[in-house]
């Protein structure tokens, strides 16, 4: 028959419908999956734990985070006063993030913003880290002892929490090696490896050499020689038109000029173009919170030397993980001939290790397996070499777990320092007292972690420089107000930030010891007078006057107002200009008013409300009050103040408040 014979087409299988393949894929993976999304709720809510204030934040997370903000908010290209941060797709990530997901007006800061992206590209490689464990041959358990430590070791912690360029590249280089490690690839598979690989070496540029391992996956991946380069020269292909592609996009324009309208490509050239990028305080060899990669490491030594001594045992036990410890070795001979050596480094080695010392893990268990619970398959006689080796899988367990016990110890402490919180609050009261009390017309000196926050909080971005976007010499001098935080008491901060602060003079005060932070004018004052310690200090100077103000006999207040006096709380313009009222007037003061940011800040009392002049209650309309609105009106600059006004309080009497402004103490 026609049917039966050999030349016959064979009939072809029935489609099977989308419902079914759904449900084999979900018998097949349900297990991997479940155990991944447990993983990842359960990092979200671990590292979501102080996420804006542990580890303290770094300048370089303010860059990164300010040239994010910029791309949906600067309306002209004169606003970027922030410290640039090189070429890198960084800010981008960042912009997008806060964009679509209105990040800043929910998170408490703009770090705090910037870290919850952080925490999504964590989250997001672990089904990567997943996924490249499985397609690298090991079994579900060590998969999932895989993106444990990927998600758990204080080095994850440490590195993965603060924003950085870095920590944004790990989803990017992990889902090239994914795909790049099909076990069949296809076309779209090899395009998407190198435009994963091209966007993560663009992102954080040390990357790139993670880039030969994803051709080796690829080679490897038929036994078609013909095949293998054509795969290879497509992803190639790939990663080279989207490198110079997304470049010549980038950076092509130029950047715009000052006063320009900017569209979205201008913005991303603005904050990505690293012509004029300048070096940010404090960022280290690494620029995550100011360590190196060897102070990095030591949040886990003894995890660090087990994960090298795998990265050598293991590529060279089984073939299949050779592309990926290349990769880690790579990127670990990037950082021995590095002048500096790098904490990017070190970010992107941290998933290719998990990986590697999970295999080790898989292959010590099989070794065990193979030695003592299978000896009846062996149906040769094994070599008395073999038998040793074998013999030695119980020393083998007993120095795991003496590691393990050795390791604990330093887990536990790394993690109770890593997530204790900072000392931050200071910085934030600082940011609340500028953008409560500082008008737009004052140019101020930020921390470039605060940048964005002030910016939020009302100040023109104009009007304010990053401690990077401030130049040399006497650059500082064109600026009012700088707000010095610890770093620049340090004795390696820039020298014009440390002129800065030795040539102005304390207006608000906020935190004690170290970790304080001041609200300093810097504007017309004499700098060889504040350092060679003319100028008394404030509190003293104020304490002297406000005792003598409470002593005189045409003031009464009640006992908390003269406590404030006596304290030095009280600001030396209030003072000076009630002691001349009182020459003229018995003043009878309700009290002096503090504004939540100047508790907070520590920073002198500017408002007081008289209830009465001689004798006869606050009215509009009596001679003694128009006369002294009238006083005070024509005082020079320096002592006139802003406010002096007759103001009505619910369920009591009118009184007479005046209000000193904010920066008028030095002018001339």
């Amino acid at each position: 028959m026609l049917l039966s014979a050999p030349h016959a087409p064979v009939a072809a299988a029935p489609p099977v419908p989308w419902g079914v393949r759904l449900r084999w894929w979900a018998e097949d993976h349900g297990a991997g999956v479940g155990a991944v999304a447990a993983i990842a709720v359960v990092t979200v809510a671990f590292q979501g734990v102080n996420l804006g204030t542990a580890p303290p934040p770094a300048e370089v997370e303010g860059a990164l985070v300010a040239g994010g903000w910029s791309m949906a908010h600067l309306g002209s290209a004169g606003e970027a006063t922030f410290s640039p941060t090189g070429t890198s797709l960084a800010p981008v990530h960042l912009g997008a993030w806060m964009w679509a997901t209105g990040g800043l007006g929910r998170a408490s800061t703009a770090i705090a913003a910037g870290r919850e992206a952080m925490l999504v590209a964590h989250t997001v490689g672990i089904p990567l880290v997943w996924l490249l464990a499985r397609r690298s041959g090991l079994a579900r358990w060590a998969a999932g002892a895989a993106a444990v430590l990927f998600t758990a070791s204080p080095l994850a912690i440490a590195l993965h929490r603060p924003v950085s360029a870095a920590g944004l590249t790990v989803p990017w280089m992990l889902a090239g090696l994914v795909l790049a490690s099909s076990r069949r690839p296809r076309p779209w598979t090899v395009i998407g490896a190198g435009v994963c690989l091209a966007v993560a070496a663009l992102t954080e540029p040390v990357a790139v050499v993670v880039a030969p391992a994803a051709g080796w996956l690829l080679w490897r991946s038929s036994p078609s020689a013909t095949r293998r380069r054509r795969r290879l020269l497509l992803g190639a292909a790939a990663f080279g038109l989207v490198w110079l592609a997304l470049t010549a996009v980038v950076t092509g324009g130029g950047t715009p000029g000052p006063g320009a309208p900017l569209d979205l490509l201008d913005r991303i050239r603005l904050v990505v173009d690293g012509r004029s990028s300048s070096s940010v305080l404090g960022t280290g060899a690494g620029g995550l919170d100011g360590r190196s990669a060897v102070d990095l490491i030591g949040l886990d030594r003894v995890g660090a030397a087990v994960t090298l001594l795998a990265a050598v045992v293991v590529p060279s036990v089984i073939p299949r993980l050779r592309p990926i410890g290349g990769a880690f070795w790579a990127c670990a001979a990037l950082a021995l001939v590095a002048d500096e050596p790098s904490a990017a480094v070190v970010v992107l080695m941290v998933p290719l290790g998990a990986l590697l010392l999970a295999a080790g893990a898989q292959l010590v268990w099989a070794w065990h397996v193979e030695a003592h619970l299978e000896p009846r398959l062996r149906s040769h006689r094994v070599s008395g070499a073999v038998r040793r080796l074998d013999a030695a899988v119980p020393l083998v367990f007993a120095a795991a777990a003496v590691v393990g016990a050795v390791a604990l110890p330093d887990w536990v402490a790394s993690h109770g320092d890593l997530m204790g919180g900072g000392p931050t609050a200071p910085l934030a009261h600082a940011v609340d007292w500028v953008a409560g009390n500082l008008g737009d017309g004052e140019t101020v000196i930020v921390d470039e972690v605060a940048w964005v926050d002030v910016v939020e909080g009302g100040l023109d971005p104009s009007r304010l420089a990053t401690y990077g976007a401030v130049g040399g010499g006497a650059a500082w001098r064109s600026y009012d107000y700088i707000v010095a935080t610890p770093a620049l008491r340090h004795p390696g901060a820039p020298p014009a930030l440390a002129a800065a602060v030795e040539g102005s003079r304390p207006v608000a005060r906020v935190g004690e010891g170290a970790d304080r932070v001041e609200v300093r004018r810097i504007s017309r004052v004499d700098a060889e007078s504040v350092t060679a310690g003319e100028v008394p200090p404030p509190d003293e100077a104020l304490a002297t006057a406000g005792a003598a103000l409470a002593t005189n006999p045409a003031i009464e207040a009640p006992p908390a107002a003269l406590a404030q006096l006596r304290a030095g709380e009280v600001d030396g313009r209030l003072t000076t200009v009630l002691a001349t009222l009182a020459g003229a007037h018995r003043l009878e003061i309700g009290a002096f008013l503090r504004l939540p940011s100047e508790a907070v800040a520590g920073a002198p009392v500017r408002t007081v409300e008289l209830v009465a002049i001689d004798g006869r209650p606050i009215s509009a309309d009596d001679p003694a009050v128009v006369e002294v609105v009238a006083f005070l009106g024509n005082q020079r600059p320096e002592f006139r103040p802003e406010q002096a006004d007759v103001v009505s309080r619910t369920g009591g009497e009118p009184r007479l408040r005046i209000t000193f402004p904010v920066g008028q103490e030095d002018q001339e």
